[in-house]
Parts: C-alpha cells; sequence; structure tokens
C-alpha cells in the first residue's frame, strides 16, 4: 500500500465521539491520527455522513470521510 498521508502518524487508542448535526452523538475509537486525518473504529457504519465533527479530548476536528471498511472510517480533516 502506497502512504499517501501528509503528517506523520500517531498511534493511540482512546474514546472519542462523532458528532452529527441534530442527531445523537456516536462513540467511536480513535485508532490513529495525524495532522491531516484520523482512522476510527466505528461499531455502526450505516448511521456515518460524508460530514462530521470528530471530538477527541479536548479537541474538536471538522472532517469528511476518505474511506470506509467494515468497522472503521478514516477522515479527512477540513478547516
Amino acid at each position: 500500500m502506497v502512504e499517501t498521508r501528509s503528517g506523520s502518524r500517531m498511534i493511540t487508542s482512546g474514546p472519542g465521539r462523532i458528532l452529527i448535526a441534530n442527531k445523537p452523538a456516536i462513540d467511536c475509537k480513535v485508532e490513529d491520527f495525524s495532522q491531516g486525518g484520523a482512522r476510527l473504529q466505528i461499531k455502526d457504519m450505516l448511521c456515518i455522513p460524508d460530514s462530521i465533527t470528530l471530538a477527541f479530548g479536548d479537541t474538536h476536528k471538522k472532517a469528511r470521510v476518505a474511506w470506509r471498511a467494515l468497522h472503521e472510517v478514516g477522515v479527512k480533516f477540513v478547516v
């Protein structure tokens, strides 16, 4: 696989929440993140739209889904 990430990846394994306008927050696990995005583990992929806000620790970042897998999603942070 060719690495296309613009920043170095930080391995983590902490809780996060996916925030979607007018919907209940969705719990997730932040598997790793970089300056440009993150890989999240999610139980229910059907309810994840293309645009989200990711909350983890004291950080809230707007993001777009870059890829989806069975129980994982990759997001790219947007400004």
